[in-house]
């Protein structure tokens, strides 16, 4: 098991782990299950702790999939910003020296467009069709065994600020990958939250995710247990049910 997932799989493995705005419902086994096929995957493409993978993604399930991947194989995931065009994201692909991208099937255009040049050793896409550029992402996780992962690393977010006095600017911390610190400082830390939402509790997240506020309250809660319920953009009529 991941090493961050193994007491919720253990506790409640059946019960819901996130849901997004299409219905789809993954257990925690099953985001357990496939979080280790990523990481096995991630490291047969080559990605390295200390590398570099950017998620170009709405609120989906498929998000927090790979942010926690990296999160367990020391590799650093830089949350895009899914408004910028193509040659916003072409300058913080090469900023970042993003070895990986994940995009959402909505941003699949624009990543690809923005990809020149970028020497790339896995590109994918959820929710759409792959190609030669993007593989296509559900079949790459079905690709790959769901073995607990060795040597599980700490990976963590890149963000980048909004670059009001220029280029947006990569904030690589300390827990951002490339070190020999475990994945479970990262459960220290969000334990801090476990007094604002509970452990067995729900996060709504219908802000961008790619923000480091929307992050933390849905992320961080997870790593407690807290399940998340997500829509890619806020809608009233659907979240009041």
């Amino acid at each position: 098991m991941a090493t961050l997932l193994s007491a919720h799989v253990e506790a409640k493995g059946d019960a819901p782990c996130l849901i997004d705005d299409s219905g789809t419902v993954t257990t925690w086994a099953g985001f357990d299950d496939r979080v280790n096929r990523l990481v096995n995957g991630f490291r047969a493409a080559g990605l390295e702790p200390g590398d570099t993978l950017a998620i170009v993604a709405g609120n989906r399930a498929e998000w927090f999939e790979t942010a926690f991947a990296c999160g367990h194989a020391g590799i650093t995931y830089v949350p895009v910003n899914w408004h910028w065009v193509g040659e916003e994201l072409a300058y913080v692909f090469d900023d970042a020296a993003v070895k990986a991208v994940v995009a959402g099937h909505r941003f699949a255009d624009v990543t690809r467009s923005a990809l020149e040049g970028i020497d790339l050793r896995l590109g994918l896409v959820a929710g759409a069709a792959g190609d030669d550029i993007l593989g296509d992402y559900e079949e790459f996780v079905a690709a790959h065994a769901p073995d607990e992962p060795a040597d599980q690393r700490l990976g963590g977010p890149m963000f980048y600020t909004s670059g009001t006095t220029g280029h947006p600017k990569g904030v690589r911390g300390a827990l951002s990958g490339a070190s020999d610190i475990g994945p479970e400082i990262m459960g220290l830390i969000a334990a801090g939250f476990a007094d604002i939402v509970p452990p067995d509790g729900r996060s709504l997240l219908c802000g961008p995710v790619y923000h480091s506020a929307q992050w933390a309250w849905s992320l961080l809660p997870m790593l407690n247990g807290s399940s998340t319920v997500m829509q890619h953009k806020f809608d009233a009529p659907r979240y009041s049910r």
